[in-house]
C-alpha cells in the first residue's frame, strides 16, 4: 500500500528497460568494431543489435509497461541474450551477465512467481546453449 491507502501502481516506467536494450545494442554494434574472437558470427550479432535498439526504440514510445509488457520485455532480453551468446563462441562468455540482468529486473518489479519464470527460462536458455555449442 502507498501512504495514501491506495493499491501500489502495477505500471513501470519503461526508461530502466529501454537503457539495458540501448547499451546492451550499442555494445553489441561496438564488439564487431574493435578487435574481437574471429570464431565471432559478426553478421548475427549485428542482427542481435539492431533488434535491440529496435526494442529500446519501441520501449522508449510506450512509456509505461504493465506485468505483461514487462515480461515480454525481459523474455526478448532472455532470446537476444541467448543470440549473442551464442553468436560470440557459445558458453561460456561475458554476454553471460546479460541473464544476471533480467532475473535482477524481474525480481525487482514483477511477482516473485513471475521472476522465477524468468530465472528458470534463463537456465534453459543456457542449457539449451550448452548442448548446441558445448564449451
Amino acid at each position: 500500500m502507498t501512504p495514501s491507502g491506495s493499491a501500489p501502481s502495477q505500471e513501470f516506467a519503461a526508461r530502466p528497460m529501454v537503457w539495458l536494450f540501448l547499451v546492451a545494442g550499442a555494445l553489441e554494434l561496438l564488439s564487431v568494431v574493435v578487435p574481437h574472437d574471429p570464431v565471432t558470427d559478426d553478421t548475427l550479432v549485428v542482427g542481435v543489435s539492431i533488434v535491440a535498439l529496435l526494442t529500446a526504440a519501441v520501449l522508449a514510445r510506450r512509456g509505461r509497461l504493465g506485468p505483461h509488457g514487462l515480461s515480454i520485455g525481459l523474455a526478448t532480453g532472455t532470446l537476444l541474450a541467448t543470440a549473442a551468446i551464442y553468436a560470440t563462441g557459445g558458453p561460456p562468455n561475458a554476454s553471460s551477465a546479460l541473464y544476471t540482468w533480467i532475473c535482477l529486473y524481474a525480481a525487482y518489479a514483477l511477482s516473485m512467481r513471475s521472476a522465477l519464470a524468468h530465472a528458470a527460462s534463463c537456465a534453459l536458455a543456457y542449457a539449451v546453449l550448452v548442448v548446441v555449442a558445448p564449451p
